[in-house]
């Protein structure tokens, strides 16, 4: 799939308007709308599409309710002979005229002509209020826009909170609150469906109630001083903050061949908090509508926030959309903005240089002599090729050759917000990876555990996450496990430099977990084991540290569904703190010319544990304890016997395969020595060793066997002091 698409920022002074025309490899083309501009502005749009050829609207944005952004839109739909508009995507009018009260008569007047656009377009278009999530593409799944801002939760707090109030009383707007998670409504919650539309990303008016609740009445002169004394908020801006910061955000992106191309349209955005937050990693814009004209950026509680939020989202190149108005756009945008490596293109046309010393204004118009910013820029994008109609005003990311220049230095201190802010993103993201390896571990208990059980690969997790529309939590999953691994959430397997091997995840064990797997491993009446090498110490804690576990893991995987693979890093060490937490003894026993140690832990001496092996044998069983020890033809002849449960016994399972091992011999209980020849039970390892026996002539009677067969498992055992 592949197409071409082309973004017109249209001229019209200071406002926005844009026009983005779709052409796909086979098809009609799609054409969207992104603002007007003030008046004047929709003649000027009009223009624009006659010569875009275009007989139909597919989608028109107005991002918010400024005159310089909804006055011209409302000039075009009034036109006579204006093209049919299928579907049109505006701000969501009521929770405004909830607190119209509040607002200058500049805003309520900007709130009247957005109702009254939508009023000469209900006839023949689809009108709804997006919100973050919403999204549109083109029949051919080329083209894709996304909402990513304003926050459902934001909207829902104009519309129906009791609080809302403050959000007009503070600048910046004050919208740290929006990456906390959301409480959970009520029962008996009038508003549910409200509510349901606003989580669906696209609000249909016919779902907001006309009762919509009162809210907290104060003096509006008196709030509007108070923000003046405060901030330094002009009575005819007052509430403007809650207007830009709640525009629509579109993310578009365009399938030309190869990866997407993405372009951001950020309204007046000004406050970028939310944005930052949801995406820390950026958004991969190579395209940017410079947010609020080129006003300045906030983040936090930093109002100029020009640098933090540049190299956040490092485009190729920006749309400036200023004629000097309000000493638009401002040198500090323009700065920052070069200093990432993008292209700016003004609407307006500088008429001079700065050649050396600082500049005298603080608005890169005034200081250039800039023209009115009537300049139409037309930007053609296919899959190997961007071109601008216009020369840049500024040019740093472009694909010609450049000259040798002398580097300035501009030192950016670290943001301690937006750590904070990707923090919370990636702790969201953690909750998300934990829920799903707990569910994972979940079915896997309800199937039944299993020896070799696999945990989930990364890549997996990755995928999951993409069929989720989890995307930004795809790309970083690294950093999502890693984070995970740090707060105790999960448990993952290292990999080298290279990653030859597959990096793999599982849910840590609970504390309900741990509980069961404790008490699975103190029902037991001795557990054998084994170390390799001898050049451990004698010390306790450290000979069951280097064990041989593959057994107790593969018990562990059929028992709690837990793999292999993180019994010896995760679980052993906890389980071996409670051994020595409950006093359990640790023997050890060498011999001469082996390469093993074997180990006997036990919660009592050698001689109780003996007494306690011998009165829990079942005397009917004593056949099958001896045929048990005996050997055949590399088969354990019978069975293990039902009441040997109680013991961890790693040597007892069906053909396995003997290393050397060392002869020992047993004393039976009869009066005549017969010399028996066994591997030690303990002595295993990977190469699974099965028990030798070269003929029992003793007594056979049941308390002989059972006392012959608990010998077998503790003779030869020295304390570990």
């Amino acid at each position: 799939m592949s197409g071409t698409l082309q973004v017109e920022m249209v001229g019209v002074g200071h406002g926005d308007c844009f026009v983005l025309r779709w052409q796909p490899k086979e098809g009609d083309p799609n054409v969207i709308v992104i603002d007007g501009g003030p008046r004047g502005g929709g003649r000027k749009l009009d223009a624009t599409l006659k010569e875009l050829g275009a007989d139909k609207i597919d989608l028109m944005v107005l991002s918010h309710s400024d005159a310089d952004h909804v006055d011209g839109l409302l000039e075009y739909a009034k036109l006579p002979k204006r093209a049919p508009i299928k579907r049109y995507w505006g701000p969501c009018l009521p929770a405004f005229q909830r607190h119209r009260w509040l607002f200058p008569p500049r805003i309520t007047r900007g709130l009247d002509v957005a109702a009254n656009l939508e009023a000469a377009l209900r006839s023949d278009t689809h009108i709804s209020w997006p919100v973050e999530h919403a999204a549109w593409q083109s029949e051919d799944g080329g083209l894709r826009i996304r909402v990513l801002s304003p926050a459902g939760r934001l909207i829902e707090r104009l519309l129906i909170g009791d609080d809302a109030l403050a959000l007009f009383l503070e600048q910046p707007m004050p919208i740290g609150w929006l990456v906390s998670p959301p409480e959970e409504a009520g029962p008996e919650d009038r508003y549910a469906d409200l509510r349901a539309a606003i989580a669906s990303g696209e609000i249909d008016p016919a779902h907001v109630p006309d009762n919509l609740p009162g809210t907290s009445r104060v003096d509006p002169g008196a709030a509007s001083a108070e923000a003046q004394r405060d901030y330094g908020i002009e009575p005819e801006f007052f509430g403007n903050s809650v207007l830009n910061d709640t525009s629509l955000i579109l993310l578009v992106e365009a399938d030309l061949g190869g990866a997407p191309k993405r372009l951001l349209f950020t309204g007046d955005l000004q406050t970028f908090t939310y944005l930052m937050a949801n995406y820390p990693m950026g958004l991969g814009a190579e395209i940017v509508k410079a947010p609020h004209h080129g006003s300045r950026s906030h983040v936090g509680e930093k109002l100029d926030a020009y640098d933090e939020v540049w190299q956040w989202l490092r485009p190729r190149a920006v749309l400036v959309s200023a004629g000097g108005k309000h000493g638009l756009p401002r040198h500090d945008f323009r700065n920052a903005a070069l200093r990432t490596g993008a292209s700016l293109f003004c609407a307006c046309q500088r008429q001079k240089e700065l050649l050396a010393g600082p500049p005298r204004e603080n608005s890169c118009h005034a200081e250039f002599a800039c023209t009115k910013g009537e300049r139409s820029i037309r930007l053609d994008i296919a899959r190997d090729r961007i071109e601008a109609n216009a020369q840049a005003c500024g040019a740093q990311g472009t694909a010609h050759a450049s000259p040798v220049i002398q580097m300035v230095q501009h030192l950016v201190d670290p943001s301690a917000i937006l750590d904070r802010l990707t923090t919370a993103e990636r702790d969201r993201s953690v909750k998300w990876l934990h829920d799903v390896l707990k569910d994972a571990h979940a079915d896997r208990m309800a199937a039944g555990g299993e020896a070799g059980l696999k945990p989930v690969s990364q890549i997996q997790i990755a995928e999951m996450a993409t069929a989720r529309g989890f995307f930004r939590a795809s790309a970083s999953m690294e950093i999502i496990v890693d984070a995970a691994v740090r707060a105790g959430k999960i448990w993952a397997s290292n990999t080298d430099r290279f990653h030859r091997e597959e990096r793999c995840a599982w849910v840590m064990p609970s504390e309900v977990h741990w509980r069961k797997l404790f008490a699975w491993l103190l029902n037991h009446a001795v557990i054998l084991l084994s170390i390799e090498k001898r050049q451990v110490g004698l010390v306790p804690r450290e000979l069951l540290l280097a064990a041989d576990t593959k057994y107790l893991a593969q018990r562990v995987a059929e028992l709690f569904a837990f793999p292999e693979d993180m019994f010896a890093p995760i679980i052993w060490p906890r389980l071996v703190e409670r051994l020595i937490e409950k006093k359990w003894q640790v023997f050890h026993a060498e011999f001469d010319g082996d390469n093993f140690t074997s180990i006997l832990c036990a919660p009592v001496g050698i001689e109780e544990t003996f007494q306690k092996l011998v009165a829990s044998f079942d005397r009917g069983d004593a056949g099958a304890y001896l045929g048990t020890i005996s050997c055949s033809s590399h088969s354990i002849s019978a069975p293990i016997p039902a009441s040997m449960v109680g013991l961890i016994v790693p040597s007892w399972s069906p053909i396995r395969r003997a290393p050397t091992g060392r002869e020992w011999i047993l004393r039976s209980t009869s009066s005549e020595e017969h010399r028996q020849v066994f591997c030690n039970p303990g002595l295993v390892t990977d190469e699974e060793r099965w028990l030798l026996y070269n003929g029992y002539r003793g007594n056979e009677e049941p308390e002989a066997a059972v006392r012959l067969l608990a010998a077998y498992f503790v003779g030869g055992y020295e304390r570990c002091k």
